[in-house]
This record gives structure tokens, C-alpha cells and sequence, in this order.
């Protein structure tokens, strides 16, 4: 994170973490979901993710581990 962007560890793409705009082209959108913090740790909705992942399938495989 800097300031009131996240940025991304691979691409260094960068998103207001309040709207998931993008700084540098407000076309660009991260797609937002219910999150909460309990007992330190972040939580999301799982439905709506899934839900998500229904109408927007990727190209890309999940499984496949980066490090």
C-alpha cells in the first residue's frame, strides 16, 4: 500500500483501496466485496466472490503457485 492506493506485487498496477479505481486510469475497476476484520485477520464474503467469479470466469488457472 501507498498512501490511499494498493499496489499490486506483480504488476505494480495501482488501485484506491476505498473505490478500486485505478489512479492512473479511472476506466480501470477492481471488483469490491463485504469484507471484515476479526481477531486480526481479513475476511470476505465467499458467495459474493464466487458469484463474481461466475459472471467474470478468467483466463487464467487458480492452482498454479507463484513462489
Amino acid at each position: 500500500m501507498r498512501g490511499d492506493d494498493l499496489i499490486c506485487g506483480v504488476h505494480n498496477w495501482d488501485y484506491r483501496y476505498r473505490t478500486g479505481i485505478s489512479a492512473y486510469n479511472p476506466e480501470e475497476r477492481l471488483a469490491r466485496f463485504t469484507a471484515w476484520v476479526d481477531d486480526h485477520q481479513v475476511w470476505v464474503d465467499a458467495d459474493e466472490i464466487a458469484a463474481w467469479e461466475r459472471d467474470n470466469p478468467q483466463s487464467y488457472n487458480r492452482d498454479v503457485r507463484l513462489d
